[in-house]
C-alpha cells in the first residue's frame, strides 16, 4: 500500500509540473510529412531544403503545386497554467491570530506522530535454567 501511495504521489507531482510548464515543439514539414521534431527550439531543416538553398532552387522547383511550399517550419506552443492566486487584500491582525492558533493543530495532522517503542513478547523464548529441573521441583522417583 505504501508503494502505491508513493507512485500516485509522484505521478500527481509530475502532472502538476508538466501542466504548469510552458514549452514549444518545432516541426519541419517536407512535402506534407513531418521530417524533424525538436523540443524548445527550431527544428533542423531537411537535406532537400539545404541542397535547394545551396543550389539556389526556389520552392516551385520542388514539384509540388504552386500554392504549397516544398518545406515548411511549424511551431506548436503549449502554454502552462498559472497556479498563483493574485490578491489585493492585506491581512489584518484579527485575521492572523486564528491562523496562529490553528498552526500547531495543522502541523500535528500533517506530520507523523512520534513513534513509541513497541515491545512484543510473542517471539520471546525464555532462557534455559542453569539448575537441575528435578531438584528444582523436588520430584524424585522412589
Amino acid at each position: 500500500m505504501r508503494v502505491f501511495q508513493t507512485i500516485v504521489s509522484l505521478c500527481l507531482a509530475a502532472l502538476v509540473l508538466v501542466s504548469s510548464t510552458t514549452f514549444s515543439v518545432g516541426l519541419h514539414v517536407c512535402r506534407g510529412h513531418v521530417s524533424h521534431i525538436a523540443v524548445m527550439q527550431k527544428a533542423q531543416p531537411c537535406a532537400m531544403e539545404i541542397l535547394a538553398a545551396e543550389l539556389g532552387f526556389s520552392d516551385e522547383d520542388c514539384g509540388m503545386s504552386n500554392k504549397m511550399k516544398c518545406c515548411e517550419d511549424r511551431t506548436l506552443s503549449f502554454e502552462g497554467t498559472d497556479y498563483q492566486y493574485k490578491t489585493s487584500k492585506s491581512l489584518t491582525l484579527q485575521e492572523i491570530v486564528p491562523v496562529q492558533a490553528m498552526l500547531p493543530v495543522l502541523l500535528a495532522s500533517v506530520l507523523p506522530p512520534q513513534s513509541q517503542a513497541y515491545t512484543s513478547f510473542r517471539p520471546y523464548k525464555p532462557p534455559l535454567i542453569h539448575r537441575d529441573v528435578i531438584v528444582l521441583v523436588q520430584r524424585f522417583l522412589i
